[in-house]
């Protein structure tokens, strides 16, 4: 009943060994080593204590005549026990069929069955004293290491239930026997005490290392859940700076593509020679627009940017898609431009791609400004028509891919864009960056 309370008693609260999961937990300790390992060890050693301590008892007994040996089922069944653990350890299928009670049954194969065959030993003088709490004293190495174990794997309450249950079971047959204050008496508390301290002490480091350990199994899952965020972010950006500059390079090519070939069906009738001179132009810009998209889904890089520079591949930009209609264009672009990242370039001639094309195609404007002006460390472009004008909060909320591409392409790289445009008064779209230099 005793044995029974105590494993009742030492039942894990967080890490036990069950059924389902004794396999996995068997193998976790620290430095690498599993429990199967470390209880061969404890029998091992528990042999070779013992096999020390016959050697010696027998020395002591050919120094002193007047003594008679320990009983020689003393050391069998020590050393018996160790086999036993030993075995328990090395069979894996016996593990899972104990399951939780395989723990108890460990512990109290070290320490509580050696306390209960203490006193059958007592009897007479032998090689050493006769006082059962020396005799229990032999066992300290062992109780330590099942102090060890249930520090180890369970809580400070069971480390506490422990060390008054074996302190109880070595105290009870000495009282039985002499119901007195003595040597044996002190030396039982002593020892008790002295678990209960490196129980204490022990309990409390393992259960540092485990709240430790949870805290780094946190945060894992936390880095892996912002890598994943990461993951999905860039995958998204990347989609929608594809988008942008396929809308940018294809669908601006198609567009300005179907305006002219429009303007030739017109002319057809009426002036066969136009109509033929806009059939020219819109094969160019067929042509023009099928080589920049092939470069755009090859590097998604604007090419005009990488034969001209900026400054004149916007000015080319502008005068090619003003030569479509009949809209009166204005140049006013900087020069010398401070030098700028390849992105910032990108983001300005793309940009302004969309402001002019929407400018040509749905304001019916008659004038057109564009504007690129450095001012100390303050890069700006204005792109100015007198057309017909929208609402801007219309405009925003609907699914128009080339002015939301914009406000993303500026947003991205650190600048400001406003749209502002009222019906009948025209538009004007500003991009402002603040520059390094």
């Amino acid at each position: 009943m005793l044995f029974q309370d105590l494993a009742k008693r030492l039942q894990p609260e967080t890490h036990s060994i069950s059924n389902s999961n004794h396999t996995h937990e068997a193998e976790q300790f620290s430095g690498g080593l599993s429990i199967k390992r470390i209880l061969q060890s404890v029998a091992l050693l528990w042999i070779s204590y013992f096999l020390i301590l016959t050697g010696l008892d027998w020395v002591s007994l050919m120094s002193r005549p007047d003594t008679s040996p320990l009983p020689w089922f003393y050391y069998a069944i020590h050393i018996t026990l160790a086999g036993v653990v030993f075995g328990l350890a090395s069979w894996d299928a016996a593990q899972q069929r104990l399951g939780r009670v395989f723990m108890p049954l460990i512990i109290g194969l070290i320490s509580v069955v050696p306390i209960l065959l203490t006193p059958l030993i007592t009897s007479g003088p032998g090689p050493i004293t006769a006082e059962p709490g020396l005799v229990v004293m032999r066992l300290c190495p062992m109780l330590c290491v099942a102090v060890v174990i249930v520090a180890w794997q369970y809580t400070w309450r069971q480390v506490v239930w422990f060390c008054l249950v074996t302190g109880a079971l070595i105290l009870l047959p000495i009282l039985l026997r002499a119901p007195r204050f003595s040597s044996a008496v002190a030396i039982t508390i002593v020892q008790t005490s002295t678990f209960l301290v490196f129980g204490y002490a022990l309990s409390a480091l393992v259960q540092r290392l485990r709240l430790q350990n949870a805290a780094l199994i946190q945060a894992h899952e936390q880095l892996r859940d912002y890598a994943g965020t990461q993951e999905r972010l860039t995958i998204s950006r990347e989609r929608n700076r594809v988008a942008r500059e396929l809308h940018d390079t294809l669908a601006h090519a198609l567009s300005g593509l179907i305006v002219q070939l429009e303007a030739a069906k017109l002319y057809r009738e009426i002036e066969p020679t136009t109509s033929h001179k806009l059939q020219d132009s819109a094969l160019d810009a067929a042509r023009h627009g099928l080589q920049e998209t092939r470069l755009a889904l090859k590097a998604l890089r604007a090419r005009p940017l990488d034969d001209l520079g900026l400054v004149l591949a916007l000015q080319q930009l502008a005068e090619q898609l003003a030569s479509t209609t009949q809209i009166k264009l204005e140049l006013n672009i900087t020069p010398k431009l401070p030098p700028l990242a390849l992105e910032l370039e990108t983001c300005i001639y793309r940009v302004a791609q969309e402001a002019i094309r929407n400018a040509i195609r749905h304001a019916n404007a008659q004038h057109l400004n564009i504007q690129l002006s450095s001012v100390g460390a303050e890069l700006s472009l204005a792109v100015r028509d007198d057309g017909c004008g929208f609402e801007p909060h219309l405009i925003v909320g609907a699914d128009h891919f080339g002015i939301a591409g914009m406000y993303e392409r500026a947003a991205e790289l650190g600048g400001q864009l406003s749209i502002n445009s009222e019906p009948g008064l025209g538009t004007w779209v500003e991009l402002r960056f603040t520059t390094k230099g």
